[in-house]
């Protein structure tokens, strides 16, 4: 009986297949808690005031944190 696949090769396709559900596990929990909005992350800019033509805009504190 032949083997399909040698001995190198099959344990490189299994080494793919759970790095792959892992990165696919952690993909799908980032964006379940992305979607609510106790998880999100804070803003980048908080818009400090606006006059006619311009919007003021700092870095937002929290962000860093």
């Amino acid at each position: 009986m032949k083997l399909v696949f040698s001995t190198n090769v099959a344990p490189i396709f299994g080494v793919i297949a759970s790095v792959s559900f892992g990165l696919l596990v952690v993909m799908f929990l980032e964006i379940i808690f992305r979607q609510v909005d106790q998880f999100a992350p804070p803003p980048f800019s908080k818009k400090l005031g606006a006059s006619e033509n311009r919007v003021l805009n700092t870095v937002n504190p929290q962000y860093a944190r």
